[in-house]
């Protein structure tokens, strides 16, 4: 069990300078280009953090699942928060760029999505975490 904890502790480290490095690209105002890029290996550490965190999980007493969880909830909480602020740059460099994002409607869940005709890299938060 502490292997697959200390596993989980590594995948969350790097989930977290992901966020700060993206903070950063964003705080200094870097090409959008290099911010989704960074949204992309930032993602992927998300995915780390939840597939480690099930494989511990797994070996949890029934007594500390539901301290477990809201532990992961955390983590979520902060891939959203990241990704919103991932979106929310994406429109105010849209100007900048001299592109026009619409709003649409996702079919699929109901939600307004932004669609920029440029760029298929949107990030969905309604995706299950």
């Amino acid at each position: 069990m502490n292997e697959a904890k200390k596993a989980r502790t590594i995948a969350k480290s790097s989930f977290t300078r992901s966020a700060k490095s993206i903070q950063r690209l964003i705080e200094q105002g870097r090409p959008e280009p290099e911010v989704v890029k960074a949204g992309g290996i930032f993602e992927t550490a998300y995915e780390r953090v939840l597939s480690k965190h099930e494989e511990f999980a797994m070996l949890v007493e029934e007594k500390d699942y539901e301290q477990e969880e809201e532990w992961m909830e955390d983590v979520s909480k902060e891939y959203d928060a990241i990704c919103m602020m991932i979106n929310d740059y994406k429109i105010t460099m849209a100007p900048k760029n001299n592109i026009t994002t619409d709003k649409v409607e996702n079919p699929a869940s109901s939600q307004d999505v932004d669609v920029d005709p440029n760029n298929t890299n949107i990030y969905h938060l309604d995706q299950a975490h």
